[in-house]
């Protein structure tokens, strides 16, 4: 099996990730590609068979500040494999190929509950994290969640100058 690797801007590779993505998260990267967010620091890995993706990991390199130092990691996402191909050690392959191309670089990534076994075969370990919450009253009522819009200028003007930062030790293999 090939691996083929960061085509991003590529219509024909994002249309396979976009499908495959929906496919088994039910969402869309389309989005993020129409605004061209994919850039040097986000990669793709993908086993491509036929013209159709069957599997993908994909990195984002970020620079994280831990004890004061600033250090560069790899957030592993978009872990993907269709339904028809799993069992058959596609992500594995993936993963071990990114992991040997990342060796002593800080790794963490996001799971639910459904893979949570699949990532120690890699050295992951499962760490606690915490979401913080805000509760507001705001002229005795109680404030409404809204969920941000990427396309609102204030929020794009946030995001575009945010920093990492971090005091909880990394989920690594090393």
């Amino acid at each position: 099996m090939n691996i083929a690797v960061n085509n991003r801007n590529n219509p024909e590779y994002e249309a396979m990730l976009d499908h495959l993505i929906q496919e088994v998260f039910g969402f869309s990267f389309a989005p993020w590609f129409r605004r061209k967010l994919w850039n040097s620091d986000y990669e793709s890995y993908s086993i491509i068979e036929n013209g159709k993706m069957l599997s993908n990991v994909c990195i984002y390199k970020s620079e994280l500040l831990i004890n004061g130092r600033k250090t560069t990691a790899i957030q592993l996402g978009a872990v993907a494999t269709r339904k028809s191909e799993r069992g058959k050690g596609m992500s594995r392959i993936i993963m071990e190929h990114i992991l040997s191309l990342y060796p002593c670089t800080p790794a963490y990534l996001f799971a639910n509950q459904g893979v949570l076994d699949f990532y120690p075969k890699f050295g992951f370990t499962q760490t606690q994290t915490y979401k913080p919450e805000i509760s507001l009253t705001i002229n005795n009522n109680a404030a409404a969640v809204v969920k941000c819009n990427v396309s609102d200028k204030i929020v794009t003007r946030a995001l575009s100058g945010r920093n990492v930062f971090s005091n909880f030790p990394l989920t690594s293999t090393t």
